[in-house]
């Protein structure tokens, strides 16, 4: 075979031989999509060769989920109560919105590149996949993490399964965003499935989750290993009682909280923003927000703590926006010193 190769090589040009393998790799997964959307539950097992198909049919092996975790994400797709979130689109949306189709659920994928929501789409319309809502946005910065900004206001209240393959690791906060952002609609038994256990970030990642969901996690997989965890409750216990809700099922889950600091400057502010950054449930930032106007201007993500000394000026604005949701810090120094750090200055 590989003198069969090395002769093909020899005969036919560059460009003919990379023509020639993109036809392959679009027949290879055709006939693997066939296959799967007749049996999606045959392919829960990692070693069943329509998985190898679709993976080499896909054509981005190096990015691409392996055997392994595309198993896993099946297996908890077929058994998912709800709708399913996905952080980061490709080869598992399709296939998960297979699943969803057949299910009459919803597959709701955030993705920041438009190059690859593209092709994305184009698979999600040639399969008639409109199970799946495709989300494109680029990644909003929270402070101390980058994530998507994903429609809070369409998007279902309740996942039952999250996917997170995305964002890219070298992004600010790598994959973290997901609890903070999205914590008060994980649903008690959501599990997470997070690709990429042999990055030392992604192992970080997990157990700050797991601190902040009172949860824990196992490493998964063999080849390439990824991570599951369960919420069993969307409510860290370090939250005030104050900031709680009961829904009409008798769960209890936290409300949606920010923390402004309110100060004069010259006071610590900087530091204590800094400071701030240990504290594993919330997002921080300092002034983060000052060249922006309008709604923009306020427009913080749930559980933050914002440090800015302007903000004395908008109290009436934070009032009708956050209302009880907010609360007030007011940061003070030695008002002397204060005065003398304003004149150095």
């Amino acid at each position: 075979m590989d003198l069969l190769r090395n002769i093909v090589k020899l005969l036919l040009p560059h460009r003919l031989r990379k023509f020639l393998r993109e036809v392959h790799r679009d027949f290879v997964f055709w006939r693997a999509m066939r296959q799967f959307m007749k049996d999606p539950d045959a392919c829960t097992h990692s070693k069943h060769p329509v998985l190898a198909d679709l993976i080499y049919g896909w054509g981005n092996a190096t990015w691409s989920a392996l055997e392994e975790y595309l198993a896993a994400c099946i297996h908890h797709a077929m058994a998912s109560r709800g709708p399913i979130l996905e952080c980061g689109s490709g080869l598992s949306t399709i296939l998960l919105g297979v699943i969803a189709k057949k299910r009459g659920q919803s597959h709701w994928a955030f993705e920041h590149k438009p190059e690859w929501a593209t092709k994305v789409q184009i698979y999600l319309d040639k399969y008639k996949l409109d199970s799946v809502v495709l989300c494109l946005n680029p990644l909003k910065d929270y402070g101390n993490f980058c994530w998507y900004d994903p429609p809070l206001e369409s998007i279902p209240d309740r996942f039952s399964l999250v996917i997170c393959d995305g964002p890219p690791g070298s992004t600010k906060g790598g994959r973290y965003g997901v609890v903070p952002i999205m914590l008060e609609r994980l649903e008690p038994g959501c599990v997470i499935l997070l690709d990429d256990a042999h990055r030392t970030p992604e192992i970080e990642i997990a157990k700050r989750w797991a601190t902040e969901l009172d949860s824990t996690f196992e490493i998964c997989g063999a080849k390439k290993p990824y991570i599951k965890m369960t919420v069993v409750n969307n409510c860290p216990p370090t939250i005030a009682a104050s900031h709680l809700r009961l829904t009409a099922t008798g769960t209890v889950v936290q409300k949606a909280m920010n923390v402004f600091v309110l100060n004069t400057g010259r006071c610590g502010s900087t530091t204590f923003a800094r400071a701030c950054r240990h504290i594993s449930n919330f997002s921080s930032a300092h002034e983060s927000r000052t060249y922006l106007f309008g709604e923009e201007r306020l427009a913080y993500p749930s559980n933050h703590i914002e440090v800015d000394n302007r903000l004395s000026w908008l109290l009436g604005r934070l009032d009708r926006k956050y209302g009880d949701r907010a609360v007030y810090v007011h940061l003070k120094r030695n008002i002397h010193d204060t005065a003398a750090s304003f004149v150095a200055r």
